[in-house]
């Protein structure tokens, strides 16, 4: 029986099990509405499991666009993070919302080295999305979005404690690179790289904090496991 018939048999015994409660004695009663509860339960985390081999093979399929063979499920790890968000970072910056656009755009590819020594460990980004929370809200009073990231490194000797801390979530902070043309105040709109902005970030004007608007990201470079962070993340200028 493979599953899509063992979760129609199911579907089918809790259906059957719904129909003759009534018919069921009270002194047996307790134990019956424990089938049906049991059934549900059963139902439930097959139909959860089925959904994630669905999601697992189109991760799979996407992370294979990247490679020159097609890879299996065994052979390789995924992963995700959170690249960057909206919201103010240690160093008074933070991205305008068609930055961070942008940035899950271009970080679609972009490959990571977390050991400088050999063998190196190294992953790829094969797919990003922009995440929303409506009930968080930023700073600046804008809904919270941040860069959320799936990557993908091969299985082998060298990296096998790398994924064992991933998935103990010891390695989790991650920290960007990229550039980005413009850096608008928050106080007056200016740029304030290249125009004559006299306000200084971190500094209160008026009950408002100055804030670096990070905007018109041109490139990324790289992206990193950090522990911990020192900064959310680092910003080159043009």
């Amino acid at each position: 029986m493979n599953e899509r018939d063992a979760l129609y048999f199911l579907k089918g015994e809790l259906k059957l099990a719904q129909k003759v409660s009534c018919l069921i004695p009270e002194s047996e009663r307790s134990n019956h509405l424990d089938h049906i509860d049991a059934l549900i339960y059963a139902i439930k985390a097959m139909e959860r499991y089925r959904t994630e081999q669905y999601e697992n093979e189109e991760l799979l399929k996407e992370l294979n666009e990247f490679t020159k063979r097609e890879h299996k499920a065994e052979e390789v790890f995924i992963f995700d993070v959170i690249l960057c968000n909206n919201d103010v970072d240690r160093d008074g910056d933070m991205f305008c919302d068609s930055a961070i656009y942008e940035l899950a755009n271009k970080y679609k590819g972009v490959t990571g080295i977390f050991n400088t020594k050999q063998p190196y460990i190294s992953a790829r980004i094969f797919k990003t999305e922009v995440i929303e929370d409506p009930e968080r809200i930023t700073e600046t009073g804008n809904v919270f979005k941040e860069v959320k990231a799936y990557a993908y490194m091969v299985r082998n000797a060298s990296n096998v404690d790398f994924i064992k801390d991933i998935e103990a979530g010891i390695k989790k902070e991650v920290s960007i690179s990229c550039s980005a043309r413009k850096q608008v105040c928050s106080i007056c709109g200016r740029d304030m790289l290249h125009d004559r902005c006299v306000h200084i970030k971190n500094d209160d004007y008026e009950g408002e904090t100055c804030r670096g608007i990070l905007t018109d990201i041109q490139d990324v470079y790289e992206w990193s496991f950090v522990t911990p962070p020192v900064l959310s993340h680092s910003i080159k200028y043009w």
